[in-house]
């Protein structure tokens, strides 16, 4: 049984990658990167404190502990924007 560290049986992870309501939350969060991205012309994530940081780990960071690129370069509106798509719930 492989449960990827998230105490997930395969099942259940199968279960959870099909569910199409992660796919739009995928999408949604997608969506706000690709807004930030176009407004700053940077990764996100691409900062020097996360120089180090391998995608295993930063993903674990974005999914499991909530971690959100930084917004504050953003005009009010378009921040708020992004951080409603980034606002994605922690399904694990």
């Amino acid at each position: 049984m492989c449960t990827f560290g998230f105490g997930l049986d395969d099942q259940s992870l199968s279960d959870w990658l099909t569910d199409t309501r992660n796919v739009w939350e995928w999408n949604r969060y997608s969506f706000g990167i690709v807004i930030l991205e176009t407004y700053t012309g940077q990764y996100p994530y691409s900062s020097p404190e996360y120089q180090d940081v391998n995608q295993v780990q930063l993903i674990l960071q974005i999914c499991v502990h909530g971690l959100r690129p930084d917004t504050s370069m953003l005009p009010p509106a378009l921040r708020e924007l992004v951080l409603d798509c980034l606002c994605v719930s922690n399904t694990f």
